[in-house]
């Protein structure tokens, strides 16, 4: 088949491009577990087109991280801190609604197709160049249709970096379908996998827009 076939099979597999095309917003809570065990709590609330504010919960305090359409930030301990080049590229990539919905949108020139195998399955895997200029490699399973691995290059402040996401535990959510389970690894030593398992997730429900915009820097403490 060609990327397009591929493309048109795999919104139906979601749900129809209509119920897509009527996303609006999502909000999803559940859990991001390291390699080495330790587990926190997240939510992630996300609006058209690529708004997102996302809450970590860790023992030694929240993580925020937020995109309101023009301005990329992030929310520790240590501070407030804009996010901008290619760490808000990352970020958008990371947690943008539509990040793994709109797939042909993100190709500058049509992509290749071939098949092969993954694990037991035969896939189609739809190989190209990003607008961006990364290379993403999207592994649709052969027979449901739906996305089973992405692959990509990620350019960071100390280089390239090969990372892949695994997508698993489809379910149907408000008439579309979305992995539950996400595999994230950076394809290099030292770099294990981290999990991110959904346990609650809603589509089209009001968002409170102002989590998005960068809070303001706090005042420092009087003595």
């Amino acid at each position: 088949p060609s990327a397009d076939e591929i493309f048109s099979k795999y919104a139906t597999a979601l749900g129809g491009q209509t119920s897509i095309d009527k996303l609006k917003s999502r909000i999803a809570k559940g859990t991001v577990t390291q390699a080495n065990g330790n587990s926190f709590q997240f939510e992630l609330s996300q609006a058209a087109p690529d708004k997102f504010y996302l809450l970590v919960t860790t023992p030694q305090g929240t993580i925020e991280r937020g995109f309101n359409g023009q301005v990329g930030w992030e929310k520790t301990a240590r501070g407030v801190r804009e996010v901008t080049g290619l760490e808000l590229v990352n970020f958008k990539m990371a947690n943008g609604l539509f990040t793994l919905l709109k797939l042909k949108e993100q190709y500058i020139r049509p992509p290749r197709v071939r098949k092969d195998k993954l694990g037991d399955r035969d896939v189609y895997i739809v190989d190209g160049t990003t607008a961006d200029n990364r290379r993403m490699r999207l592994y649709f399973d052969a027979t449901s249709g739906l996305l089973l691995r992405r692959a990509m290059t990620m350019p960071t402040m100390i280089g390239i970096i090969p990372e892949q996401i695994d997508l698993e535990d489809y379910r149907e959510a408000d008439g579309l379908k979305f992995p539950f389970t996400a595999r994230a690894a950076a394809l290099e030593v030292g770099n294990p996998t981290s999990t991110r398992t959904l346990t609650e997730l809603k589509l089209n429900v009001p968002v409170d827009e102002s989590k998005f915009n960068m809070p303001p820097a706090p005042k420092p403490a009087t003595p």
